[in-house]
């Protein structure tokens, strides 16, 4: 996924939370026909990476 595909997709996810020591953006979001995907937007960079879980991320949400 790419940062594009998750502007298109942002409607449909839900953030989780800002990961200090990682500089990361957490989403979440749920397909019809696809299993619950967790996505990690770094900060500085275009990348879009696919989290395995969210085991080991101290996730704050900015009010």
């Amino acid at each position: 996924m790419t940062v594009h595909d998750l502007r298109q997709r942002i409607q449909y996810m839900q953030y989780l939370g800002f990961d200090e020591a990682k500089k990361m953006w957490v989403y979440t979001y749920r397909e019809k026909y696809k299993h619950r995907g967790v996505f990690g937007l770094v900060s500085g960079k275009e990348k879009v990476v696919v989290l395995p879980s969210l085991h080991g991320l101290n996730l704050k949400k900015a009010f």
